[in-house]
């Protein structure tokens, strides 16, 4: 049976607090049962977070008469202070600090530097005063009502009738400062001003229906705040220009000295990080060491520590003990509460705990639950992309990568030498290697050409292919040939959900041997086989044809019934948007350079740390972001292999993508299709395959896709279109040919 483990309030606000805080000052929605359970429980499931900020708060605002343009700089406001503070939890540990003491700290040196920006984003010349508005000695609500006539005038003109008296007295009242409105009650009030009040009165309910939002919002955060006097330490933010404080240097200081009343736990502590190293060579006597430190450090923990503000390290160091020792079904439990006790607590060290108990969990193999419940974390803090597919929060695939990760964080030496380790070395290697002795021996059986056979990986794992997919992807032609004669199904698929036809594209681009392809190709496929994307690096038959570059082949797949919509690659693209990305010469050239530079750094966004795992490059880490790669690259010898293989990789990428032959794979696309207006997540939210064209200033592309319906006038997620991206990318030819149709 699992133990919840007893945790102290933990010193940062978990983000359903922080959501539970916002929706009560803006009284949108007070009581939601799932932002309460995000605020008791933490981040228990991702799909909460990402649903919270539209349910919780725009969408009630909508309701209530917010314009489009606050709700807008609203919801960006949110996503920046959402960002903004994951950064902070998950890079700064707040150790040896209670709630008491890092709020505070938080609210003057982030909190409250992040409200003055969305009221600068909102504030017009139409509105309150903003010294006014911030002016300690005044309340915020009745510097709104005098702003627009008063409260005793606006109240009497919105409820006129004696009847209404009540509602009348209200205004009074929040002017006043002795009573805080709910949003039904502005509401009632503003669509009352809107119909019953004057003219000018009347012109001035939209400001009203935002400043007074605001105005009450802010009464209640000062509040909340209390003692702090948070338009104080506004006004001072204000007074020293907005300028940005390195938060982070602020509570690591203040950890450092909170962290002085438990310096008697340094010692016991650094036995055991020294001891229990996950890597270190172990001796003789080691494990019985390593037991004695640890009852050492509990006990020290009781006496120095009771509230318990430092009881993950003691789990975590326990858990690492049972792992180093084989008994990792026994060190599960142990990182389960190392995980619930570090969270918005650990920083940096939390994530360390978490990629642990994630390998260890998938390396056990039986569970997937506690392997269910770090992958929401993961994914709430921005630490994973979201899965592909949201009702699989884990797919099958990350077991066996988080297998390879187990053996690469737990390697041999640094095990006990006391006792009999696991021998379960399946997945040991951080790359795949068959065993060429094992595919040597396996003859084709052409009495069943349908049949599935395993093939071993020289570290024990098996993989599962049609006959015809493994003769496919390792070029026998004969074999492929004489299979097909003998009647093989071409719509099998292998365990990634992987075709034959899309091994025979995927060699024909690696080894520029097609003979199998062409021999597919003549067969017939279903359609479902060549719309298949396979699981983990979500390929399909077409987008592997664009990259293999060779326009008779995209033609070909279309002609079968590939659909020229269907997006693949990790980063969810279109064909005809990889098609117009590939048709950028040089340009496209110095993006890879910089992809590739991104993946062997450690400045990795989401997109490229989830194609780093999900290509299953182990030294990138549980997370994708490990900085092994980029280590190894700084000195001379790393550095000139590097050079000597990106050199290689854009030499191949230019000639295999000519612009002739993109220009032929698009309007194949197009033909078929192909929706040039397609908006695209990455690498910019919003793009189209039309500004891409633009960016590359490729105008022959311009003029195709705008032929097929592109709209130049499209905007972007930054309220972008291909006019602003012309002249932003100095693209001379498109803004030449834009001159010349009226574009520009």
């Amino acid at each position: 049976m699992t133990i919840q483990p007893t945790t102290a309030t933990p010193p940062y606000p978990r983000l359903g607090e922080l959501y539970s805080a916002l929706a009560q000052a803006l009284d949108t929605k007070s009581n939601n049962r799932d932002v309460e359970r995000l605020a008791r429980e933490g981040d228990s499931d991702w799909s909460l977070l990402s649903d919270l900020r539209e349910a919780l708060i725009l969408t009630p605002l909508r309701k209530y008469g917010a314009d489009d343009e606050f709700i807008h700089h609203l919801d960006q406001f949110i996503k920046h202070v959402h960002a903004s503070y994951l950064r902070i939890v998950s890079t700064i540990s707040l150790d040896g600090m209670s709630r008491d003491e890092a709020l505070p700290i938080l609210i003057e040196h982030f909190f409250a530097f992040q409200a003055i920006g969305i009221l600068k984003a909102v504030w017009t010349d139409d509105a309150p005063d903003p010294a006014a508005f911030l002016n300690p000695e005044k309340y915020p609500l009745e510097v709104v009502l005098d702003w627009a006539d008063g409260s005793h005038t606006l109240g009497k003109a919105a409820f006129p009738d004696t009847a209404d008296l009540d509602n009348r007295e209200k205004v009074t009242r929040w002017a006043n400062g002795t009573q805080l409105p709910d949003l039904g009650s502005l509401k009632l009030f503003l669509d009352a001003l809107a119909k019953n009040g004057t003219d000018a009165q009347r012109k001035k309910v939209p400001g009203l229906r935002k400043w007074l939002l605001l105005a009450r919002a802010l009464t209640w955060f000062e509040r909340e705040a209390n003692p702090l006097h948070l338009r104080q330490i506004m006004n001072r933010h204000i007074r020293n220009g907005h300028q940005q404080w390195d938060i982070g240097k602020i509570l690591s200081l203040a950890a450092i000295e909170a962290g002085k009343k438990l310096e008697m736990l340094k010692e016991p502590f650094g036995k055991l990080f020294v001891g229990l190293s996950r890597t270190k060579p172990k001796a003789d006597g080691d494990r019985a060491r390593a037991e004695a430190d640890l009852a050492d450090f509990a006990g020290q923990l009781a006496t120095h520590d009771p509230e318990g503000r430092s009881r993950y390290a003691l789990e975590w160091y326990r858990g690492r003990w049972y792992v180093l020792s084989g008994q990792c079904d026994r060190a599960l439990e142990h990182y389960r509460q190392a995980v619930a006790l570090s969270d918005y607590r650990a920083g940096a060290t939390w994530k360390e705990i978490v990629g642990e108990a994630m390998a260890l969990a998938g390396y056990l193999g039986n569970a997937k639950p506690f392997l269910k419940q770090l992958k929401h974390r993961a994914i709430a803090l921005e630490l994973m992309a979201t899965p592909m597919d949201e009702k699989k929060a884990v797919e099958d695939w990350e077991l066996e990568e988080l297998r390879k990760q187990f053996h690469h964080l737990f390697p041999p030496q640094g095990r006990f030498v006391e006792v009999e380790q696991p021998k379960n070395k399946m997945g040991a290697l951080p790359f795949l290697m068959y065993d060429t002795e094992s595919l040597a021996k396996r003859a084709p059986n052409y009495r069943k050409p349908d049949q599935r056979v395993g093939v071993r990986t020289v570290d024990n794992q098996i993989r599962r292919w049609s006959q015809l997919s493994r003769h496919a992807s390792f070029g026998s032609v004969d074999v492929v040939r004489r299979l097909l004669e003998k009647g093989a199904s071409v719509d099998l698929l292998d365990d990634s959900d992987g075709s034959a036809l899309l091994g025979a594209i995927q060699r024909a681009a690696d080894r520029n041997e097609r003979e199998v392809l062409d021999l597919l190709l003549a067969h017939p496929h279903n359609i479902k086989t060549l719309n298949q994307r396979t699981a983990r690096k979500r390929l399909t038959p077409l987008i592997s044809a664009i990259d293999y570059g060779e326009p008779d082949v995209v033609a070909k797949l279309l002609e079968m019934g590939a659909d020229p919509n269907l997006r693949g690659h990790v980063d969810d693209q279109t064909p005809l948007y990889l098609c117009i990305r590939n048709m950028g010469g040089q340009r496209a050239a110095q993006s890879i350079r910089t992809m590739v530079l991104k993946s062997l750094s450690g400045d990795r966004d989401g997109v490229v740390r989830e194609t780093l795992r999900r290509y299953g490059v182990g030294v990138a880490g549980v997370f994708g972001d490990k900085q092994s790669m980029f280590d190894a690259m700084r000195n001379p010898a790393g550095h000139e292999i590097f050079k000597v293989v990106t050199d290689r990789v854009v030499d191949d990428f230019l000639r295999r993508h000519t612009v002739e032959k993109q220009l032929q794979i698009a309007r194949s696309l197009l033909a078929h299709g192909a929706n040039p207006n397609a908006s695209h997540a990455y690498p910019a939210a919003g793009r189209t395959p039309l500004m891409l064209a633009v960016e590359n200033d490729t105008p022959e592309a311009v003029e195709l896709l705008m032929q097929h319906g592109g709209d130049p006038f499209a905007r972007d997620a930054a309220g972008h279109d291909c006019r602003v991206h012309a002249n932003g990318f100095r693209s001379g030819n498109v803004i030449q040919h834009f001159q010349q149709i009226g574009v520009m």
